[in-house]
């Protein structure tokens, strides 16, 4: 007896596709990108919000939300309709009849046949539960950092102690095991400082100092800085500045810092012998940073999480080179305090490219 329910290769393909939009576990929503008002939303989407889908179309984010979280995802959906690019949005939150969610939102302009934004596509996922338990890993970790610095830097302090007062009364191989449990020292200080510097920044502790800087300048100050470094790979760093300064609002030091983390993660990924391109290229509201290597690039399936806490690419050349996995997250927090963005592109085989777009700053009178 033939079934009543329709194979799918004979379904028709738009009720297959609403039928999938219903049913993914993720809050899908599409609004009208003249008015931003919701004309679709999925099952996910009903539950999350906590009402029925016929008293959420039509409805707007200031009918639904807190002024503050409606100004929020205003801007954002403004800032995709204006650039005609999608953007991802790592941490959001949302008022929902359970209390506060926290979602990871894409969103997406969905094109006319003219070329302009007709809707903006949302797809939002769930993560208060992982944040939650991040936190509290979070949590575990600043302590574990804070109560290890000072005996750690202790016992550093009491190796370089004994290094000056037995000099050349220690025999070659105590002088190595000296020096080695020095280095591991060292490291490990370096490792803590880390830690502490990105459960710092995650909180919003303490002030950028953002003002108008020449961003050819800072450059070309990261490369000079940096050089050394690389010199212990064989690896050399050139600039391709422009003719004239290029002026941005951010943290000089801050900018320093993560041009160094950069810089470095493509130092230790480049072949012996390599040169990592920087180039400044000026732009009308955001100006951009690329440095490129010509490494073995980033594997697919570690893509999502290059800027993830403790994420590390692990390939058997790669393996001595291995850091903390905490660099390429403290830049993307960094860069997104400065009102700016982070991200690449990258080839397996050929090689990656690590961009930073800055807010210019504001043209003098």
């Amino acid at each position: 007896m033939p079934s009543s329910t329709p194979s799918l290769r004979h379904a028709d393909p738009l009720g297959l596709i609403a039928q999938i939009v219903e049913n993914l576990p993720n809050m899908v929503f599409v609004k009208d990108a003249e008015d931003l008002r919701f004309v679709l939303f999925n099952r996910a989407g009903e539950e999350l919000i906590g009402h029925d889908r016929a008293d959420l179309l039509g409805k707007n984010d200031y009918d639904l939300f807190p002024a503050e979280q409606a100004d929020f995802f205003t801007a954002k959906d403004r800032e995709v309709l204006d650039s005609g690019r999608p953007l991802d949005i790592p941490e959001e939150p949302i008022e929902t009849p359970t209390g506060r969610r926290w979602l990871h939102t894409k969103k997406v302009p969905l094109l006319g046949a003219d070329g302009t934004p007709q809707y903006l596509l949302g797809i939002s996922e769930d993560i208060t539960e992982r944040r939650r338990a991040e936190r509290m890993r979070d949590d575990l970790l600043s302590v574990a950092s804070h109560e290890l610095r000072s005996p750690t830097a202790a016992i550093v302090g009491t190796l370089r102690l004994l290094e000056i007062r037995l000099g050349e009364r220690l025999d070659e191989r105590s002088r190595e095991t000296l020096e080695l449990a020095k280095e591991n020292g060292e490291r490990m200080i370096e490792l803590l400082e880390a830690l502490l510097d990105a459960e710092r920044l995650e909180r919003e502790q303490g002030a950028l100092d953002v003002a108008e800087i020449d961003l050819v300048e800072v450059v070309a100050a990261a490369v000079r800085l940096n050089q050394p470094y690389a010199d212990r790979w064989h690896v050399t760093f050139t600039l391709t500045p422009p003719t004239a300064a290029v002026p941005v609002q951010a943290d000089r030091e801050r900018l320093l810092q993560v041009l160094t983390n950069v810089m470095t993660n493509a130092a230790k990924f480049s072949p012996e012998g390599d040169v990592v391109e920087l180039e400044v290229q000026p732009g009308d509201a955001r100006h951009r940073v690329t440095i490129t290597d010509h490494g073995p690039g980033i594997p697919e399936d570690f893509r999502g999480r290059v800027f993830d806490k403790f994420s590390r690419a692990r390939t058997s050349e790669s393996a001595p080179r291995e850091g903390a996995g905490l660099g390429m997250r403290i830049a993307r927090t960094l860069m997104e305090r400065m009102g700016g963005g982070i991200g690449f592109e990258s080839e397996v085989g050929a090689g990656t490219t690590f961009w930073l777009e800055l807010p210019a700053a504001p043209a003098r009178r």
